[in-house]
């Protein structure tokens, strides 16, 4: 058959039967590039393996006869569709699933439409949207490739196991059931999967990959989806199915699962890859693997596994997590955890936080290399606790339910019963709750806190930090510069005793909102001045501006409300008797509880 051309005009063209070529330009233009751009052509195919050039101008041209006017049932044919110039919208249309249609968009915003069968989509230049199929979910089978090209571009995959190719641009590809690959290439990429086993790059850019979707509220099945983020900052989501996610190059947000986490959570694998990444569970018995970078994972229900990997790792799990691995890896690591867990620190000076709570839940810490602290959270307890830090590679266990060890620093959270907490030779934290504690700092620089009851605290060698809180508490802090806090009660005799306070080194911390002098009138006297006027060696204010009056003969430090010694002053604490005190030992600090 003769091919069919057009003129330089709308033309209408059909091909007929039999596999023919239609051309909507003049025959004495063979490359069809010389055409006004007004030039919309109308050109339909028809059975057989047709070859249909649509050229300059907003073309509409499809692969089946002109008395099908959607393409439904058109007649079979592996058909070649070329746009050309323009917006041009293009139909392979074939019934059969064999055939093989090739579009090509060419320059300009094109439409263009696989069909059935097996098809090859180009978009070429302009924001384009090709879809693979006819435009009807579910009777679009084939195995469809389809090239975005350049520009922004919209592609859908359809049935059949399709390969996706965004190229530049920010594309949006959507691939829909079978198992498909789809690759964002350049530019800043969504890639949704759908039913299937699907395979997603995001490629260069920032892009969003999500597993499986829900299709507006459409359960498509579970798959099992493997997702690389590439270069760039991406964000990847697994959903529903035992999903396999890479971060790749760049900080990266890696989800195990998106809408339908409780219901297929499956068992996921996210690795972040080079880049401070974030990766969170989000459900299920997971892996997380850090990689490279200071990464932040997440384990929010179920039984997971974290690897922090190199770099200064942040690892946090919460209530519902019961044996779930922490493993920070190399680097300066942070650990954060509930009740029934495994911690291990790694390489690095890392920081392990557990609680001790339901005694049924054991959990194990190990520091590793470094030096390494662990918090305990403890304050739920009412009977008496004892600890003792021990820095070596034996287990240790605390309350019947956490073993430890190679740990060098702790910070201990105590409840309600009378506590004895000992710690080593690092800095050391404890604070106590109710009732009559004894804390220990041992050697570094120590944080002491009592709260009710009456406590001894001694701090031992290094910078330590006492305050005993509410009761009569005894102070000692031992060899080094140590700060002793103190309060008021106005309540109460809440007096403490300070055994071995040093003019030459140690400091008394006044927190200032329990001595409201300091803010009359909001006039921002310095603590320095007022205390150069407040403070007075004796037994009794001599004006209004004294307010705090101190013995040296018998060590009593008062405070006196109103500074005119009629009143009955309140005991703040009891020195040894010739203990030397000035002005410039007091420093004022805001109260812990405001």
């Amino acid at each position: 058959m003769a091919d069919t051309y057009g003129s330089n005009l709308a033309d209408t063209l059909y091909g007929g039967e039999g596999g023919v070529r239609v051309f909507g330009w003049l025959q004495s233009n063979p490359k069809g590039d010389q055409g006004p751009a007004d030039d919309h052509d109308r050109i339909r195919g028809g059975a057989g393996k047709d070859t249909l050039s649509g050229g300059a101008g907003d073309d509409n041209i499809g692969g089946y006869a002109p008395s099908d006017s959607n393409g439904d049932f058109a007649a079979s044919g592996s058909d070649l569709i070329y746009g050309g110039a323009g917006n041009d919208y293009l139909i392979g249309g074939a019934i059969a699933e064999n055939d093989r249609d090739s579009l090509y968009g060419g320059s300009g915003d094109d439409t263009a439409f696989g069909a059935y069968g097996h098809d090859l989509i180009i978009g070429g230049a302009g924001h384009d949207q090709l879809i693979g199929d006819d435009g009807e979910p579910g009777l679009g089978a084939g195995n469809d490739t389809i090239l975005g090209g350049l520009g922004d571009d919209q592609i859908f995959g359809d049935d059949g196991n399709d390969s996706l190719l965004g190229e530049d641009g920010n594309d949006q590809i959507v691939t829909d059931n079978g198992d498909d690959f789809a690759d964002g290439g350049l530019g800043n990429d969504d890639l949704w999967g759908f039913a299937g086993n699907d395979r997603l790059i995001g490629g260069k850019g920032n892009d969003n990959l999500i597993g499986d979707s829900d299709g507006g509220g459409t359960d498509y099945g579970v798959g099992k989806d493997t997702l690389f983020g590439g270069d760039g900052q991406d964000s990847l989501w697994g959903d529903r199915g035992a999903d396999l996610l890479y971060g790749g190059k760049g900080n990266d947000r890696l989800f195990a699962d998106f809408s339908y986490a409780s219901e297929h959570p499956g068992i996921d694998r996210l690795y972040g890859g080079a880049g401070h990444d974030t990766m969170s569970s989000l459900g299920g018995n997971d892996l997380l693997y850090g990689d490279a970078g200071n990464d932040s994972l997440t384990a929010d229900t179920g039984a997971v596994k974290l690897y922090g990997g190199a770099g200064h790792d942040r690892l946090t799990g919460y209530a519902g997590t019961e044996g779930t691995l922490f493993s920070g890896g190399d680097g300066n690591d942070t650990i954060s955890a509930d009740d029934g867990i495994t911690a291990l620190g790694g390489k690095g000076n890392d920081h392990i936080e557990v609680v001790v709570h339901d005694r049924s839940l054991n959990s194990r810490v190990d520091g590793g290399a470094g030096i390494d602290g662990m918090r305990i959270f403890s304050m739920w307890m009412t009977e008496d606790l004892t600890f003792k830090l021990t820095a070596n590679a034996d287990w240790t266990t605390f309350q019947g339910s956490l073993k430890y060890r190679n740990i060098e620093r702790i910070y201990l959270i105590s409840g309600e019963g009378d506590d004895h907490l000992t710690g080593g030779q690092y800095a050391d934290q404890f604070e106590s709750g109710a009732g009559n504690d004894s804390l220990f700092g041992g050697k570094g620089n120590d944080t002491l806190q009592g709260e009710g009851g009456d406590d001894v605290l001694i701090g031992g060698k290094g910078n330590d930090q006492l305050g005993g809180g509410l009761g009569h508490d005894t102070l000692t802090g031992g060899a080094g510069a140590d700060t002793f806090e103190l309060y008021i009660n106005h309540a109460g005799d809440d007096s403490d005793q300070i055994i071995d306070f040093s003019h030459a080194e140690d400091t008394i911390r006044l927190f200032s909102n329990e001595f409201t002098l300091l803010h009359d009138g909001g006039e921002g006297i310095s603590a320095a001045d007022y205390l150069a006027q407040a403070f007075r060696l004796g037994t009794v204010a001599q004006d209004v501006s004294d307010r705090f009056i101190y013995n040296a003969a018998t060590g009593l430090l008062m405070y006196d409300v109103d500074g005119n010694g009629s009143g009955q002053a309140l005991l703040m604490a009891q020195f040894a008797a010739g203990t030397v005190i000035a002005a410039d030992d007091f420093i004022f600090a805001t109260y812990l509880g405001s």
